[in-house]
């Protein structure tokens, strides 16, 4: 197999996504926009813009629900979900 090997039918994200990649990803998926998600990481809103067609084309995704489905699968996020605590009311 080549770098695009194949983990059960998905691409593995390790030999697939950038690092710049995984985070433009990451913040897409946080429900950052494009703009914010570019400030953040110090590039300008079309570079970030760049990366997130290349994350849609590379994990075969059309919109950001699909983008954080296939991100948490494939490990590149954490499941937002472990990263909260919930408190129950009194």
């Amino acid at each position: 197999m080549n770098s695009h090997q194949q983990n059960h039918g998905l691409t593995v994200a390790s030999t697939t996504l950038t690092p710049r990649e995984s985070a433009v990803a990451e913040l897409l998926s946080q429900g950052y926009m494009i703009q914010n998600a570019a400030s953040i990481l110090g590039m300008s809103p079309r570079t970030a813009e760049a990366h997130r067609r290349s994350i849609y084309v590379k994990l075969g995704v059309m919109n950001r629900c699909e983008l954080t489905l296939k991100a948490i699968t494939l490990g590149v996020i954490d499941c937002p979900c472990q990263q909260q605590t919930f408190r129950r009311a009194a």
